[in-house]
């Protein structure tokens, strides 16, 4: 099984595939960008489509090296942006986007660049 296994990867990387990254909620695009090195090592030929459902506007043009990419919704989630800048293009100042998968404190963590306890286990 596991030659069978190998063999269908070797087939896979051999055909030049069209490989979807999906992100929800893009801050930097370090993680996208770490990814997209690493598919690129293992399948250089490759074509990458990367999608996300938020992207931080100051962040906009940090994912590389993709052949195509969608957003649903501009963010100020690492707040580079002005409140004027905001309004100006329609990108709310003061709030953040949490999806029901994601965990409140650990994002305002990352946001205020502290490490997150993941021991911690709400009730």
């Amino acid at each position: 099984m596991l030659k069978s296994k190998i063999s269908q990867l070797n087939n896979f990387k051999s055909k030049n595939p069209t490989i979807l990254i999906v992100e929800g909620n893009h801050s930097t695009g370090k993680l996208a960008n770490k990814t997209i090195s690493d598919i690129k090592k293992q399948i250089p030929n490759s074509k990458i489509i990367y999608a996300s459902l938020g992207k931080d506007y100051y962040y906009k043009d940090s994912v590389k090296n993709t052949n195509f990419q969608i957003n649903g919704f501009f963010t100020n989630k690492n707040r580079k942006l002005s409140k004027e800048k905001c309004k100006q293009l329609k990108i709310p100042f003061d709030k953040f986007y949490i999806f029901p998968w994601e965990n409140p404190k650990e994002e305002l963590s990352e946001l205020n660049k502290q490490l997150f306890d993941y021991s911690y286990t709400p009730k």
